[in-house]
């Protein structure tokens, strides 16, 4: 979701893609002042080879605080607790295969677009209808590092402890993920990621077929973004995107991993009829019943939106009118369980953002948050501008009579599963069109007063200015301690390096004291003895500084620090111990946006939800004046 200018747009197939290893950065930005080279000189080295590895590696970081927990602590980081979400340390370059394009450009490539391919159903997972849900099927044989569905966006929610959690818990107990790249928006930060993270259900020891691939990090804003409007009314993170790890028949349901403390270690013990244990053979419906009841999930496709800042969703194929685009199972949440709390340690602090991918009604408690692949990217067309498509309620939504007469609290009360709302085709929409509804009169009214009353924080007057993280790790080369005392870095970033400490490695004397105190005990390990394991594995990244460059600028000597949210994984340096590490490669260095310097945490965000159309808002639900 964005909230810029509203335009017709329609996505043409490109002819020509550059891969991955290819995609255009900052290569001419050599940092010319270092060492004296000229300025645009080429830097020869395994970073050539490498980069890639630079963008997957350089905004992880733990989200322990090494402090005692709460009594909420185990239910508010729900799954963020209990997973080693796309973790258990795979190794992603060889298990999982690497995106080569965009996934439009894919559907618009692909013979088999005019073809569903994955339908939402209720789940074949014991007690689905009341426990398990919706479930996501495939209706065509899918073989191991297949592409399931679509790639869809991350939501950070920040410090949710120091806010007010009422109406979140079943969201976070339940749909929650551990942060990645994330964990930069706060300090304790739990990941909301709709699509196949939340609507497939979990499997149990191995008995899972889908797995996502690598992390990637945030997309930095364009040029104009931090100074605009748009600045933090939408997420930067994207691209969670699901692989098959085994075969898949057709009309079976697909199962991720949640691990193995969750859901999945109950379905261990479970049976399909009072006496067979539970397979995935039995997770099965026909595909003539999945073609006619089935909701077709891979319609529509994320893409950059030309013109609004962001994302948005493009139709994979030919839709005719009346064709429902995707349907849109709903969790309901309470509008004042994300408002956040203002104070000294939260300047900037109003509300979540989830709250702008959000359904609801000006005069309502009720929220209601849509969790299927991609529906999240929908934009809105301008005041008064024509849609394609609209809102209603959905035939296959559950108990919908009784839901619509009931009122908001016993919606909440209740945690009301099957609600489920579809975007309709209002005419004939082309492949490659993008969707576009209306998000409602009270919400122009909001984003108009947005834009009018806008002004940007001052990020402007900085020296240097603001440069969103991501793009400084686009850059070949990191400058030393000394030279960043001539020639710093932006103030909202900060440097980090991949190191475990560890009590078996063997470290040796190091008489360097420039950067700390004589009495301090200086350590020394070259980055080849530490364990392979650790090596290059963004668990362990922790904050370093940069002491010396070697070798054409691939290698690097660094002091590690300890984190100061207490990172479990990358261990605790003894207190009086300097560790430096030796012939560390580019790779295992990169730059973090500083917590809560990023879009999303600025005070001139916009929030606000998006209106549903009249008739579809129930007068029932509507309990504020």
């Amino acid at each position: 979701m964005t909230a810029k200018s509203h335009h017709h747009q329609k996505r043409k197939k490109s002819k020509h893609h550059a891969p991955a290893s290819s995609i255009t950065t900052f290569e001419e930005v050599d940092d010319s002042s270092v060492n004296g080279e000229s300025k645009g000189q080429k830097v020869v080295s395994v970073l050539e080879y490498l980069f890639p590895v630079v963008a997957g590696l350089c905004l992880w970081r733990s989200v322990s605080t090494g402090k005692e927990s709460s009594p909420w602590s185990t239910l508010l980081l729900g799954r963020s607790q209990r997973l080693a979400l796309d973790d258990d340390i795979i190794n992603w370059t060889t298990l999982l295969p690497e995106p080569q394009s965009s996934d439009l450009e894919e559907a618009l490539g692909s013979y088999s677009a005019s073809l569903c391919r994955f339908v939402m159903s209720q789940s074949m997972v014991p007690g689905g209808s009341s426990s398990a849900g919706w479930g996501i099927f495939s209706l065509v044989d899918i073989e191991p590092q297949d592409k399931l569905l679509y790639g869809d966006m991350r939501i950070q929610l920040v410090d949710v402890q120091n806010h007010q959690y009422e109406g979140l818990a079943h969201l976070l107990y339940n749909y929650t993920w551990k942060a990645k790249y994330g964990t930069v928006e706060g300090t304790e930060v739990q990941t909301v990621v709709p699509g196949m993270s939340m609507l497939s259900n979990s499997g149990w020891d191995h008995h899972f077929q889908a797995m996502a691939g690598k992390p990637t990090p945030p997309e930095p804003g364009t040029d104009g973004t931090r100074g605009s409007p748009t600045a933090g009314s939408f997420t930067h993170y994207h691209n969670r995107q699901y692989f098959a790890i085994q075969t898949v028949p057709k009309g079976q349901e697909i199962l991720v991993n949640y691990g193995q403390n969750f859901v999945g270690e109950k379905l261990a013990h479970a049976t399909t009829d009072g006496a067979a244990p539970l397979t995935l053979a039995s997770l099965q419906k026909p595909v003539s019943e999945l073609q006619t009841n089935g909701m077709c999930l891979d319609n529509i496709a994320s893409a950059e939106a030309p013109g609004r800042g962001g994302r948005g969703a493009f139709a994979t194929r030919d839709l005719l009118k009346g064709t429902v685009v995707v349907p849109l199972p709903l969790i309901p949440l309470n509008r004042t369980s994300l408002d956040m709390y203002t104070d000294s340690r939260y300047p900037n602090a109003k509300k979540q953002l989830l709250l702008n991918y959000c359904y609801g009604h000006e005069n309502s408690t009720l929220l209601l948050f849509p969790y299927s692949p991609v529906v999240n990217y929908i934009n809105s067309v301008g005041k008064d501008e024509p849609t394609n498509a609209v809102l209603r309620w959905s035939a296959q939504a559950q108990n919908l009579e009784q839901s619509l007469q009931d009122s908001a609290q016993d919606i909440l009360a209740s945690r009301r599963w099957g609600l489920l709302l579809e975007v309709v085709a209002t005419r004939d929409i082309s492949q490659g069109e993008q969707i576009l509804i209306d998000y409602g009169q009270t919400w122009h009214d909001a984003w108009t007063r947005h834009v009018q009353q806008f002004q940007p924080d001052n990020d402007c007057s900085r020296s240097p200015p603001y440069v969103y993280a991501s793009r400084l790790n686009q850059l070949k080369m990191v400058r030393t301690q000394d030279e960043q005392a001539q020639n710093p870095y932006p103030d909202n970033v900060e440097t980090f390096c991949v190191y475990q400490y560890s009590e078996t490695i063997q470290y040796n004397p190091w008489p360097h004291h420039q950067h700390g105190s004589k009495k301090d005990t200086c350590r020394k390990v070259t980055h080849e003895a530490c364990p392979p394991h650790t090596r290059m594995v963004p668990d362990y990244l922790r904050p370093c500084r940069v002491l010396d460059r070697k070798e054409g600028d691939a290698f690097y000597t660094v002091e590690v620090l300890n984190d100061d949210k207490g990172s479990v994984d990358a261990g605790s340096i003894p207190w009086g111990e300097r560790h430096i590490v030796t012939g560390m490669p580019r790779n295992a260095i990169c730059f973090l946006d500083k917590v809560y310097s990023t879009d999303q945490n600025l005070a001139s965000a916009f929030r606000h939800e998006i209106g549903l159309p009249g008739g579809v808002f129930p007068t029932a639900w509507m309990d504020l004046e």
